[in-house]
């Protein structure tokens, strides 16, 4: 791929995160009014982790007592993909200027995406059991496991680690000559 083409696909990526950041925090922000402001039934569903390492349910676990944790984080899980798919978005535009990637500047972006997913993949399954365990009259609700996220944010963690090696490989080249 020659430049131009790179350029013209960071282009094209860079538009297509920010127009999925933008539909996906209108679509859950009319979701929130929805629920506040109709009779309707609108409720929200928390996504189970794709790989559940431990799963602990002890009690009587109702509907309500889910779907209110659901309401507490899905806004927060919302904002974080919004704010990752918006950086991401912004990176792209960065490589569409024509800027390099063997940047410090860049490789501290992608590593700071990366810690985010990976975080959040961990600590959104454990902030909600502990809601829906707050919320249960007696016993508890207490699920672990990792997504995709977690992956795609070890790839970035490490991809950015190649960048900055690479960097410093091209800085030690550059003080020898």
């Amino acid at each position: 791929m020659n430049i131009k083409q790179f350029r013209s696909v960071s282009r094209f990526t860079s538009v297509i995160l920010k127009i999925a950041s933008l539909w996906i925090a209108i679509s859950v922000t009319s979701l929130i009014f929805a629920y506040f402001n109709t009779e309707g039934d609108v409720w929200f569903n928390f996504p189970n982790p794709d790989f559940p390492i431990l799963n602990s349910v002890s009690g009587p676990l109702s509907d309500a007592g889910m779907q209110l944790g659901a309401l507490i984080i899905v806004p927060l899980m919302t904002l974080v993909t919004c704010y990752v798919l918006w950086r991401g978005s912004q990176l792209f535009k960065y490589l569409a200027e024509g800027n390099t990637p063997f940047s410090f500047d860049f490789s501290q972006s992608v590593k700071q995406l990366g810690l985010i997913l990976i975080i959040t993949d961990i600590a959104f399954p454990l902030l909600y059991s502990f809601i829906v365990t707050t919320l249960m009259e007696d016993g508890h609700y207490f699920i672990f496991g990792v997504g995709s996220s977690l992956l795609i944010g070890l790839i970035l963690f490490a991809g950015a680690e190649i960048f900055n090696y690479a960097i410093n490989l091209q800085q030690l080249a550059d003080d020898t000559v």
